[in-house]
C-alpha cells in the first residue's frame, strides 16, 4: 500500500474555503494524486494572480532562507523529534534540550518552519510533525564568512563593498509605499501636547537616524511642529542636509548627549543587536530621559510566540546572518524591563509588511539597590537533584566505592568506543565546586551549599556589570571581602589525589569549572583547561591585558579605606568564614534584605576601584576607529565619563560566553580519552553537561564521583550491562577527599601505578572553613 499523505495545514487556514477540499485529497492520497496536482496548479495560478511586484521579489528572496532553515532543522535532528502521536507535541524548549540547542535558537528556527508549513503547531505550545548556538556577536557572522572578512561588524561590510553599500540607503527606505510609523502613533496627542516649546528644546531625536528618512517624514508630515528634531548617527551615515533638521554624529554606544527630547527615536536598531548590546544603548537613553515627560519610540517588528508570518520569521532568519534576531514581545519586555523601562503601548499596523511600534516610558532610576534585584536569566538547578542510584550497588561504602573505581580506571578500552585522536585507556577528569569543598570553600547546589544556605543570594550577571558602574559598585564591593580569604585557601587531599592518578598515567588532562585555580597549583604538570575561567587575575573588557587580582586588591583597599578597616575587623570576628546571614549577624556583620553588607558610613554606592592602567596609559582605538578615553579621580578610581579601561575578573560570568577556543580546547580534551570521570559536580551548568554528553556519545564509560544528584545522570547508565562491578561506569555519593586518597593507595598497593607517587599527608586534608562569594 501507499504511504498516507501528511498534508501541514497551519492555524491560519483552518477557516480557509480550500480547507475541506484539502482534506479530501489528503484522506484519499494516494488514488488522488491527480486531483492533488490539478488543486496545486490553482493554487498556484491564484496566488501569481494575487501577488504584487513586491510580493513577487518577497517570494523569490526568501526561498534561499528556507532552504537554509530546513538544513539547519535536519542537521539539528529537529524533525526526527516531531511525531503526531506524541502527547504533549514536543516544544521549542524540549526540542531545544533534545538536540543540546541554544532554545532562543529553537524558537526561532520553529517559527520560522511553521510559517511556511514545514511543522504545523498544535494550538498550545508544541510542534508536530550538535551544540548549535544562537549567534550574537556582530563581528562572528554569516555575512563576513561569506564575504571573507573577520573581526568587523555587518556595517563596516556594507560601507566597505561597493555592490553591498546600496544596502544602506536601501534600509532607510525599503518601507516607502507601505503605512509609516507617524500614521500607528498618535503624535498630536502622545507627542505635540505637553510638548515644552522653547528655543533649545527638542521635540525628536533619531538615533542612529541614518540618512534623517523618518525625522524628515515627521517634518513633512506635521511641517508646524515646534521644536528641534536632530539626526544622529556615526559620521558616515551623514546625507545630505535636510531643511529643519540637524545632524549630530554620535555613537549610540556612548552616553546620549541631549537630555530631556521629548521623543527618543529608535528605528530596526534593537534587531542590530545582542542583550548586552542592547542593554548600554537603551540605558544611554533612559538616562537621558525626563521622567514623565520623555518617551522613547522604539519600531521594530514583534514576533508573534505562535502563528508568526511568512515574512517575519524570514526576517528573523536574515537577520541570524547579521548575529542579530527579531523578538518577540516577551523578550522586548524582558529587554527594556532590564534598561529600566516599561512598554507603555503597542501600535500595531493591519498592514503585515509594516513593523510596529513600542512606545516607552521610563521607569524609576535605576540604583545601587535596584538594579540587581530581579534576575534577568534563570540559574539552573538551584534546589536539590533527585537522588541517585549507586551503581554498583556495593559502592555505597568507602571500600566499594574504591573497588568499583578502580575496576573503572583499569577496565580494557570499551568496545562502543569512537576512535579518537589520544589514548582510549586514559582517563579525563570534569570537576566542579565539590571537589574544592574540603578546601573550605562552599559549594552551589551541596548540602551547605550557597544556593541552600543563602536563598538571598544571586551572582551578577555579565550585561549587568558592563553596563552599569553601580553594578560594578557592588561587585567588586562584595569580592574586596571574599578574597582574603580565598586567597588563603589552598588544594585539599582530593587535588593531590588527582595529581597521584595522572602521575600513575591513569588521567591524562583534567578540565575544572572551578575558578579557585587549586587544580594547577596542586598538578602544574597535569593539562588542566579552566573552563570557566580564574579568580586569580583580572582582565580589561578593552585591550584585554590582565592584571593580578592581588595588585588589584591593594587598589581596592588604597580608595576605600573604610572597607578595608571593616574587611580587617571581620576577618578577625570569623564572620565571613560562614554564608549564613543568621551566623554572620551573631558575629556583627549587618546585612540587607538581599543580603549586602551593611557598612554604616560607607554604603555600596561610594565604593571605588581602579581603572586598567594599561588603557590609563595609552588609551587604545576602538573598534570604530575612536580614540577612547581613561579618566580617573585624584586617587585613581575609574570615572564614569571614561569610555575604556573597565577591570572585569578573568572568569566567565553567569550570561557570558565561553570563547571558542575554550570550548574546543574541552571537546579536543574529551575525544582524546578512553572515559571520563567526573568529579563533585552535579553539571547543572551546561557547558559542563554537555561535555558529559559527549563522552557518552562517543561511547565512552562515565564514572561519577559527587555528594548529591546530577543532572540527566539516568543517560549515562541506563545501557550498562547487568552484574558489572564498575568497569563499564559507576556512580559514587560520597565526598571526593573521602574516596579519591584511598583509590590512589589501592591503585599502588594493585601494582596499577606507573611511578611512586606519595599521598597527601593528613594537614593536608584540613583548612579553614572560606567564605565563597567571589562569583556575586
Amino acid at each position: 500500500m501507499g504511504r498516507t499523505l501528511k498534508i501541514p495545514i497551519s492555524n491560519r487556514m483552518m477557516d480557509s474555503p480550500f480547507n475541506s477540499l484539502l482534506r479530501q485529497v489528503a484522506e484519499g492520497a494516494p488514488e488522488a494524486a491527480t486531483e492533488r496536482k490539478a488543486l496545486l496548479a490553482s493554487a498556484k495560478e491564484l496566488v501569481l494572480a494575487l501577488e504584487r511586484p513586491d510580493d513577487v521579489i518577497e517570494r523569490v528572496c526568501v526561498q534561499l532562507l528556507e532552504t537554509s532553515t530546513i538544513k539547519i532543522a535536519v542537521e539539528l535532528g529537529i524533525f526526527k523529534l516531531l511525531n503526531d502521536e506524541a502527547t504533549p507535541a514536543p516544544s521549542a524548549a524540549s526540542i531545544a534540550r533534545d538536540t543540546n540547542s541554544d532554545p532562543v535558537l529553537i524558537a526561532r528556527i520553529m517559527r520560522c518552519l511553521a510559517a511556511f508549513g514545514a511543522v504545523k503547531e498544535d494550538g498550545g505550545s508544541g510542534f508536530l510533525s550538535t551544540t548549535y548556538q544562537n549567534p550574537t556577536d556582530p563581528k562572528v557572522t554569516a555575512l563576513g564568512k561569506a564575504n571573507k572578512v573577520t573581526g568587523v561588524t555587518p556595517m563596516d561590510i556594507f560601507f566597505g563593498s561597493p555592490h553591498l553599500n546600496a544596502f544602506v540607503l536601501y534600509m532607510g527606505t525599503f518601507t516607502m509605499g507601505h503605512k509609516q510609523w507617524t500614521e500607528v502613533f498618535p503624535v498630536e496627542a502622545k507627542m505635540i501636547q505637553r510638548l515644552q516649546a522653547g528655543e533649545d528644546s527638542v521635540t525628536m531625536v533619531d538615533v542612529g537616524g541614518g540618512f534623517g528618512h523618518q525625522a524628515n517624514l515627521l517634518k513633512d508630515t506635521f511641517p508646524t511642529l515646534p521644536g528641534k528634531l536632530v539626526v544622529q548617527d556615526l559620521p558616515q551615515m551623514k546625507g545630505e542636509d535636510l531643511p529643519g533638521i540637524e545632524f549630530q554624529a554620535h555613537d549610540f554606544f556612548l552616553e546620549q548627549p541631549i537630555k530631556g527630547a521629548r521623543v527618543y527615536y529608535l528605528r530596526f536598531i534593537v534587531h542590530d543587536h545582542d542583550f548586552s548590546r542592547n542593554l548600554k544603548i537603551l540605558t544611554n537613553l533612559r538616562q537621558a530621559m525626563e521622567p514623565s515627560y520623555s518617551r522613547l519610540l522604539v519600531n521594530e517588528w514583534v514576533i508573534p510566540e505562535r502563528g508568526a508570518s511568512r515574512f517575519m520569521t524570514i526576517e528573523d532568519m536574515n537577520m541570524m546572518a547579521l548575529s542579530g534576531m527579531e523578538r518577540t514581545e516577551r523578550q522586548h519586555g524582558e529587554l527594556l524591563e532590564a534598561a529600566g523601562l516599561k512598554i507603555s503601548n503597542i501600535f500595531y499596523a493591519n498592514d503585515s509588511f509594516t513593523y510596529s511600534l513600542l512606545a516607552l516610558s521610563s521607569t524609576k532610576r535605576l540604583n545601587a539597590s535596584t538594579s540587581m534585584q530581579k534576575p534577568l536569566m534563570r540559574i539552573p538547578y538551584t534546589g536539590p537533584l533527585p537522588p541517585p542510584s549507586i551503581i554498583p550497588r556495593n559502592a555505597n561504602t568507602i571500600p566499594g566505592a574504591v573497588a568499583a573505581l578502580s575496576r573503572f580506571l583499569t577496565a580494557p578500552p570499551s568496545r562502543s568506543l569512537v576512535a579518537g585522536h589520544g589514548d582510549p585507556k586514559s582517563t579525563v577528569v570534569l570537576s566542579g565546586a565539590g571537589i574544592s569543598v574540603a578546601s573550605g570553600l562552599a559549594d552551589y547546589r551541596g548540602t551547605n551549599g550557597t544556593y541552600r544556605v543563602n536563598k538571598t543570594y544571586r551572582p551578577i550577571y555579565y550585561h549587568e556589570f558592563l553596563a552599569s558602574h553601580e553594578a560594578r559598585k557592588r561587585y567588586w564591593a562584595r569580592s574586596f571581602l571574599g578574597w582574603t580569604n580565598l586567597h588563603k585557601a589552598r588544594p585539599n587531599i582530593a587535588h593531590y589525589a588527582v595529581k597521584n592518578l595522572g602521575d600513575m598515567g591513569f588521567v591524562r588532562s583534567v578540565v575544572t569549572q572551578n575558578v579557585d585555580s587549586f587544580h594547577s597549583i596542586a598538578h602544574p604538570e597535569l593539562p588542566t583547561l579552566e573552563l570557566h575561567g580564574y579568580l586569580r587575575a583580572l582582565t580589561c573588557v578593552t585591550c584585554h591585558n590582565d592584571l593580578p587580582r592581588d595588585v588589584f586588591q591593594e587598589s581596592l583597599a588604597r580608595l576605600n579605606p573604610a572597607w578595608a578597616a571593616f574587611l580587617k575587623e571581620a576577618i578577625v570576628s570569623g564572620a565571613l568564614d560562614t554564608e549564613n546571614p543568621e551566623e554572620r549577624r551573631a558575629k556583627g556583620m549587618k546585612t540587607n534584605p538581599d543580603g549586602d553588607v551593611d557598612l554604616p558610613g560607607a554604603p555600596y554606592t561610594t565604593f571605588r576601584y581602579p581603572a586598567c592602567p594599561h588603557c590609563l596609559a595609552n588609551p587604545p582605538i576602538a573598534g570604530d576607529g575612536k580614540q577612547t578615553k581613561v579618566e580617573v579621580d585624584q586617587e585613581g578610581a575609574w570615572a564614569p565619563s571614561s569610555t575604556a579601561g573597565i577591570l572585569k575578573p578573568a572568569v566567565v560570568m553567569f550570561g557570558e560566553s565561553i570563547a571558542a577556543r575554550v570550548k574546543e580546547a574541552a571537546e579536543e580534551a574529551i575525544d582524546g580519552s578512553g572515559r571520563l570521570l567526573i568529579l563533585g559536580t552535579s553539571l547543572a551548568t551546561y557547558s559542563a553537561w554537555r561535555l558529559a554528553k559527549r563522552a557518552k556519545e562517543r561511547g565512552m564509560p562515565i564514572g561519577i564521583l559527587n555528594l548529591g544528584g546530577v543532572r540527566g545522570e539516568e543517560l549515562f547508565f541506563r545501557d550498562l550491562p547487568m552484574g558489572h562491578l564498575g568497569d563499564a561506569g559507576c556512580r559514587v555519593e560520597m565526598g571526593t577527599d573521602k574516596v579519591l586518597p584511598d583509590l590512589v593507595n589501592q591503585l599502588r598497593r594493585t601494582g596499577f601505578a606507573n611511578s611512586e607517587t606519595s599521598v597527601p599527608t593528613d594537614g593536608q586534608r584540613t583548612n579553614s572553613r572560606i567564605f565563597k562569594d567571589m562569583l556575586s
